[in-house]
């Protein structure tokens, strides 16, 4: 046993080197772009705002340098626990499970804790330097104001400046998105280019078991499980939370007249005009509603974190999957409670009605509201709002977690090798992998029909219950699962690595299979978690698209309305709009192609170098003579941080020339046409790779019979199978989840550059595409 003990310690030494290698040269390139990145922000953004200062570009760097430190905290716990799972199941399949799940809520936890910390902290700080206390009547902009004017004919007064504060820390989801995006493309292109060499060279040409020590690249594809499904997935979830929460606070920090109201309700002050305005340091909790939303999500996950360990069983294989489900539907239970605590806390208010003077009449009003889209900039019209009501905002939240929870039970019904969909492609290997390759398709394609209703019901309700901001609530809503979800995904890469170190170790077929078990309950936790992540992804998207649409309907802060372009309304059969909206629709398949090619050829340098190791020494073959692990970690990490510049480019640079030569209603179509595409796109590239790996595992647990012929490893129909899941890692590990990525980040940056491209659109006036009716304003020389 001590044997077995020194080995696996030393296999999890060399798999925690190789990660820290790659994670340290990612990073080193991410610095360097986000301080080149941050003084673009700085000479841009924040100087068209007016700040003088780093405003944005210091929520940037906040953002990137969180999310590298939630990668990296992923990771650690990873390689921490991977070789600890390996080692509990030799003994049983329940102790193995409590480890790598448990390893899973550190993480989940952690990193949903650090990220609501840093932004409460940046948040606070940057409130205090820039805001103006309005009892401080010389600070209020009264410019346009008559002198016995009521404070809703003048919206802005003391409240744009609150505007530009939230729009500057937008900065803070940027930096979070921007990280995420290297971490996801760059990890995917690492672990699928071990894993796709390791598959063909190991399995195909050698019939070598899966995580054999006789393959060169079984190291760097276990490193890879670490910096892809876990560091880049820390970085992409943290990067939801903090987009959708900056976009919740942008669209309600956008309401100017939200601070009358909280003067009324929490200082109990009753006012008609400008120069009767009250303060007390309670008037701006309302704005802390998304990040409650937060913090009692986390707590009421802490409070169901113990059921899949402590109250549920896992003694045989079927019990996994189920006991995972059990505890997303538990924590769901909680969350709900929370959510609504969430509202009552952040904007009840007390039971008195308040005779509010609105224009020329008075108008009963007890509850905060929110303008409605098509309001008119500088106009209040209390027959045109949202009622922003405990019970309103519980009914957007709810559908984010309820749409959250089904797409989670319909990814596993899809992913799964217990139901028939994955069983199917199992069967399909029968006549060769051309057929699984076709069935597996059509699987995918077939797994987006329901999660995308659900998503436009949920959409569809939100919006018309509080507009803009009931798509923040309900990405919000989905995001509060978010520590129960990363420890649920971050379970099946720990599980995978314990199988490699199971086989290599050879603690024995009994452990293999029991790690196999966990392994195959944890591809279709993965997938679960990126079903999560891109349903999510839609709504964090569609919320940063009203944010940018509520931004770019006035002119940036301290410039003249004649000398922005302003967006007034947003119309398809607009050509400037309709021409953004192909463009973006383009993006995921350019995006996809890109990353799917960049997986092939560090692939085809993989099996190269594996090749070469079989041919030049045979006694690697025999197990005589250990492979060079070293080698092909190293040609994984190279092929990636080179192959990865390519997407991120694509990704950063369109949204930023689009809006610089065209302006921002070219970016208004840009936007939605990247979501609508790429969500599907990710949906079905996920679950197809899922559904092929899995299908693959029921061949290899002995479950695919062709009469009473059992077809195992080694069988044609396991070979087909092999072909198959090789064709899908790139897809479920690399294009897939960067998809929603690109989804996210293209629109977090034309938020965080929306008062850039309102002051450059080069080329709007000379083409002529500046006419009233199309809703886009700037004087025209």
């Amino acid at each position: 046993m001590a044997k077995k003990i020194e080995t696996m310690t030393q296999i999890g030494e060399y798999i925690s080197r190789g990660a820290n290698a790659f994670l340290v040269q990612e990073y080193k390139i991410c610095l360097i772009f986000i301080t080149i990145m941050g003084l673009i922000i700085k000479l841009t953004v924040d100087q068209k705002q007016g700040w003088g200062n780093f405003a944005t570009a210091i929520s940037f760097w906040t953002g990137s340098l969180t999310s590298i430190i939630s990668g990296f905290i992923g990771m650690k716990v990873a390689v921490f626990s991977n070789y600890r799972t390996a080692y509990k199941a030799q003994f049983s399949l329940a102790d193995a499970f409590k480890v790598a799940f448990r390893a899973g809520c550190v993480m989940g936890f952690a990193l949903s804790s650090l990220s609501l910390l840093v932004l409460n902290t940046l948040i606070i700080i940057y409130r205090a330097a820039y805001t103006i206390d309005p009892s401080e009547k010389d600070n209020l902009t009264t410019e346009h104001c008559p002198a016995d004017a009521k404070y809703y004919e003048c919206p802005q007064a003391g409240d744009s400046l609150i505007s530009s504060v939230y729009e500057a820390i937008a900065g803070y989801g940027l930096g979070g998105s921007t990280i995420a995006l290297f971490g996801r493309v760059g990890g995917g292109i690492y672990t699928k280019a071990a894993d796709v060499g390791a598959d063909l060279v190991g399995k195909v040409e050698q019939d070598l078991p899966e995580d054999s020590p006789r393959n060169p690249a079984t190291i760097a594809d276990n490193v890879g499980d670490n910096v892809g499904d876990i560091a880049g997935m820390g970085s992409d979830l943290f990067g939801s939370f903090a987009e959708s929460t900056c976009a919740a606070l942008v669209v309600l920090a956008s309401s100017g007249h939200q601070r009358f109201f909280a003067s009324q309700f929490a200082c109990g002050s009753v006012v008609d005009k400008i120069d009767d305005v009250k303060w007390c340091t309670d008037a701006d909790a309302f704005l802390f509603y998304p990040l409650m939303i937060s913090a009692l999500s986390i707590v009421a996950c802490i409070c169901c974190a113990f059921f899949a360990t402590n109250l549920m069983s896992v003694k045989e294989n079927n019990q996994i999957e189920k006991t995972l489900r059990y505890q997303l539907i538990i924590s769901a239970a909680f969350l709900a409670a929370a959510l609504y605590l969430a509202g009552f806390l952040s904007l009840d208010v007390p039971d008195n009605v308040y005779q509010i003077g609105l224009l020329n009449n008075k108008t009963d009003i007890n509850n905060f509201i929110l303008p409605k889209e098509n309001s008119v900039a500088g106009v209040f019209d209390t027959n045109n709002v949202y009622d922003l009501t405990p019970g309103y905002s519980y009914v957007c939240t709810m559908s984010g977690l309820v749409v959250g929870l089904m797409i989670g039970i319909l990814t596993e019904y899809y992913t799964s090798n217990a139901y028939k969909p994955v069983q199917e492609v199992s069967e399909s290997c029968k006549t060769g992998a051309a057929t699984n390759i076709i069935y597996g398709l059509a699987l995918g394609y077939l797994s987006c029909v329901i999660p995308v209703i659900l998503l436009g019901i949920a959409a569809y309700i939100s919006h018309k219950t509080l507009g803009l901001f009931g798509i923040a609530l309900a990405a919000l809503g989905m995001l509060s699962n978010l520590a129960v979800s990363l420890a649920v995904d971050a379970y099946g890469p720990i599980s995978d690595n314990a199988g490699g170190i199971a086989e290599m170790a050879e603690l024995g077929e009994e452990t293999r299979n029991r790690t196999d078990a966990l392994d195959a309950a944890g591809n279709t936790t993965a997938a679960i978690g990126k079903g999560f992540a891109i349903g999510s992804a839609a709504f964090v998207s569609m919320a940063l698209y009203g944010a940018f649409i509520t931004r770019s309907k006035a002119a940036p802060y301290n410039v003249p309305a004649s000398d922005a372009f302003v967006i007034t309304d947003v119309q398809v059969t607009d050509a400037l709009l309709f021409s953004g909206l192909l463009i973006g629709a383009m993006l995921p398949y350019a995006f996809s192609a890109m990353t799917m090619k960049s997986v092939g050829k560090a692939a085809l340098e993989m099996v190269f170098e594996i090749r070469r190791q079989f041919t030049d020494n045979p006694k690697i073959r025999t197990g005589e003579v250990n492979p060079d692990y070293e080698r092909c970690v190293s040609i994984s990490t190279q092929a990636s941080l080179r192959e990865m510049v390519g997407p991120g480019a694509l990704v950063i640079i369109t949204p930023l020339l689009v809006g610089l030569v065209f302006g921002p209603r070219a970016v208004a179509g840009l936007l939605p046409g990247a979501l609508v595409s790429g969500v599907q796109m990710a949906i079905s590239s996920s679950n197809t790779g899922g559904a092929w790996d899995n299908a693959k595992k029921y061949i290899e647990a002995g479950k695919l019979k062709d009469g009473d012929v059992i077809k195992k490893k080694g069988s044609d129909e396991h070979k087909a199978a092999v072909i198959g899941d090789t064709v899908g890692d790139p897809l479920k590990d690399t294009s897939g989840p960067s998809l929603n990525i690109l989804v996210k980040l293209s629109a977090i940056l034309s938020l965080v550059f929306a008062p850039f491209f309102q002051t450059t659109g080069w080329l709007v006036c000379p083409l002529n595409e500046n006419p009233p009716p199309n809703g886009q304003f700037k004087k025209c020389d």
